[in-house]
């Protein structure tokens, strides 16, 4: 039936090279191309460039829609081109893209799906120079409070990775965002790695002068001060974050 309503349609186009921007046309044709197995290349790009121009109401129905194994098809092949983007002008421009795979890992049910996607845009984090994945590492707070999200975190390791991007902060916004990532995951860092992060904080001038990492460093100071060795004592009484000898355990 929806074949053959769509005949018509083929009949004026075919021969034709055309960019579709009719998101209801976009859902119509997706559906007749589950029948043929995964996108070619020119329908993967046109659907590309019509995400560029969706609001997040459309890209949440695009997501809804697509067939899983297209939807991550869609994802490698804009992670693809967030690879080749060369400066941060470029990435502002693209910003829809970085969406669509946000909300991908935010709208999938299936959490073994939402995993697979996160760890495709968490590998790009990792690799990548901080201009190309800032979208992305802005998100991750908010991604990790999917339980799922947070669970594939810690047993994948990827605390070390956090860890990292911890002592790479580049502007202050950024501090204070990777230091609410490893406050979210405090509970599962071990010893060295929580002294590791104070001695981190009091190296990097955009950690230490941030107010929204200093705030987790000075609650850090009550919650594991049995877990601090004498370097990271030294450093809270020098950054005015050591607390009162009353309040010690």
């Amino acid at each position: 039936m929806l074949l053959d309503s769509l005949l018509p349609f083929y009949n004026l186009i075919k021969g034709k090279e055309i960019i579709i921007t009719e998101f209801s046309t976009i859902l119509q044709l997706d559906k007749v191309f589950r029948l043929s197995g995964a996108l070619q290349r020119q329908e993967a790009r046109e659907l590309i460039e019509n995400i560029k121009k969706m609001d997040k109401i459309d890209m949440g129905d695009l997501i809804v829609e697509l067939d899983y194994e297209k939807l991550k098809e869609i994802v490698e092949k804009i992670l693809a081109e967030i690879i080749l983007i060369e400066n941060f002008k470029e990435a502002k421009e693209k910003q829809s893209i970085y969406d669509f795979i946000i909300y991908s890992i935010m709208i999938i049910k299936d959490d073994s799906k939402k995993i697979e996607i996160f760890k495709l845009m968490i590998d790009e984090i990792i690799s990548q120079e901080s201009f190309k994945i800032s979208p992305f590492h802005i998100k991750l707070t908010e991604l990790l409070k999917f339980n799922s999200i947070k669970g594939f975190s810690i047993k994948s390791g990827l605390i070390e990775e956090f860890i990292k991007l911890y002592k790479e902060s580049y502007n202050y916004n950024i501090a204070g965002i990777n230091s609410e990532i490893i406050d979210m995951l405090r509970d599962n860092l071990s010893k060295d790695q929580i002294n590791e992060i104070i001695e981190a904080f009091s190296l990097e001038r955009q950690l230490y002068e941030s107010s929204q990492a200093k705030k987790i460093i000075s609650t850090w100071a009550f919650i594991f001060q049995l877990q601090f060795n004498k370097k990271s004592e030294e450093i809270l009484e020098k950054h005015g974050l050591s607390i009162p000898d009353v309040m010690r355990l």
